[in-house]
């Protein structure tokens, strides 16, 4: 008759045998406001301080003083390691509370730091090729290992007692960094720079737009970065007082096309990324003069978020907050299988100060806007429905009231891999004060692969 086998070990909490008591006894701070990243790293910082206080209170003075002083060195190494909050991920085991010798980034945890100050990093990583989610205990047959802690000044139980579980590192399929079509162009995405050639039926197809846009942002926990956009129209329709007469004595059109330029929107942006995908982003930009003439642009585009950029030699403000959901599944649909949904939400206020030559007055916009968007991302492609409205209700005292709403869809892998370039198609219905219209919209954007 065979032994059974002993259960696979687990732990509830950050520690085998003391779970979570070093949240309990006040060592891990609230971690309201905290990004999951931060709250993980907490999380582990204050459970190795709190088994650093729990061994270093162990009265030793009856012990011979070789291993008293292999102790205190090993518990002051250890406060290092805890004060210094770089810890390792676990990669790839399906246990969330489990422990990770050393990760695949080449991290190692608290033990194996120890383990490592005497025998080197090359015997920690010996060990992790065939033990790296091994807990303390299922460690006692590699022989190195036994040695070094017979001379360490620490118990079995005592280094299960300091190892500390890991959560898993944040995946990349989890992040919303593809752009939606109607709503704010910045989020904290990988460098992308996009051109978006857009036409409508406001003013018979005479003119296009184009606006060119760049972003990028650190890949550190502070998400810092900057942006910048130009807008600019097409006049496409040759203009009648500018014909030619041909060598037959008839009437021939010259080559009348011509492009002005838009206000310019320059500016950084900041915000958080938490370890499961949601974003919150904030943006403060500057309107740049930069427009050729005093008319507007003739095309009122889609992209409401625009219509400030839309007006002659101005400038002025830009702050706006935009929160991101992560990706999550959707139930088998229409859509198909493994299927994924997340939702954009953004606020924003625009405040500019236009110079009208022709009538020397200036005119003060105050441009409050709103827009929401739901993506839906297979594996090679997104999908978005959204909308979005601006007021300008300071000039003649009128609402002045700019709505959209459309839909864009994207040739992108929704995890990044191997696609550089990104066409997308919008189609969109828009509400100005002339009226309604209707704008159809190419974006080719450039992007660079999503930060894993």
């Amino acid at each position: 008759m065979s032994t059974p086998s002993a259960p696979e070990p687990h732990s509830r909490g950050v520690n085998l045998y003391i779970g979570d008591l070093s949240a309990v006894m006040g060592y891990v701070p609230r971690t309201d406001g905290m990004s999951a990243v931060e709250a993980e790293r907490a999380r582990v910082r204050g459970h190795l301080l709190f088994a650093h206080d729990i061994l270093a209170s162990v009265d030793t003075s009856g012990w011979p003083a070789p291993l008293r002083e292999a102790r205190a060195t090993n518990l002051e190494r250890l406060r290092v390691y805890a004060e210094a909050g770089q810890f390792p991920h676990n990669d790839d085991h399906a246990d969330f509370y489990r422990p990770t010798f050393v990760d695949n980034a080449g991290t190692i945890c608290a033990v194996g730091a120890l383990f490592a100050a005497d025998r080197g990093r090359d015997a920690a990583v010996r060990i992790a090729s065939t033990q790296k989610y091994a807990f303390v205990q299922q460690m006692t047959g590699d022989a190195e290992l036994r040695v070094w802690q017979e001379t360490s000044g620490l118990s079995v139980t005592e280094l299960g007692l300091i190892q500390p579980t890991y959560s898993d590192q944040p995946e990349v399929h989890e992040a919303v960094w593809t752009p939606f079509g109607l709503l704010d162009r910045v989020q904290i995405a990988p460098p992308r720079a996009s051109a978006t050639m857009e036409m409508g039926s406001s003013n018979r197809y005479d003119t296009t737009s184009v606006t060119l846009h760049m972003q990028a942002s650190t890949p550190c926990d502070c998400k810092f970065g900057g942006y910048g956009t130009l807008p600019l129209s097409i006049m496409v329709a040759p203009d009648p007082g500018t014909l030619g007469i041909a060598a037959a004595g008839g009437v021939s059109p010259r080559d009348t096309s011509r492009t002005s330029l838009g206000t310019a929107d320059i500016g950084v942006t900041f915000g958080k990324e938490t370890w499961v995908g949601s974003q919150k982003v904030y943006r403060l930009g500057m309107l740049l003069p930069t427009a050729t003439r005093e008319q507007p642009r003739l095309l009122a585009s889609a992209h409401v978020g625009d219509s400030v950029l839309e007006l002659p030699k101005t400038m002025g403000v830009r702050i706006s907050e935009s929160w991101l959901t992560r990706w999550q599944n959707l139930p088998d649909s229409w859509f198909g299988s493994n299927a994924e949904h997340a939702m954009r939400l953004d606020l924003g206020l625009d405040i500019a100060a236009e110079y009208a030559n022709s009538v020397h007055e200036r005119i003060v916009h105050v441009l409050p806007r709103v827009g929401v968007g739901s993506q839906v991302a297979k594996k090679y492609a997104t999908f978005s429905v959204e909308t979005a409205l601006s007021v300008d209700p300071f000039v003649d005292l009128e609402p002045n009231l700019r709505w959209s709403a459309g839909i864009t869809g994207r040739l992108v892998r929704r995890d990044g891999n191997g696609w550089f370039l990104q066409p997308a198609l919008s189609l969109a219905t828009v509400r100005t004060p002339d009226g309604w219209g209707a704008t159809l919209a190419l974006d080719i954007a450039a992007s660079g692969k999503p930060r894993g």
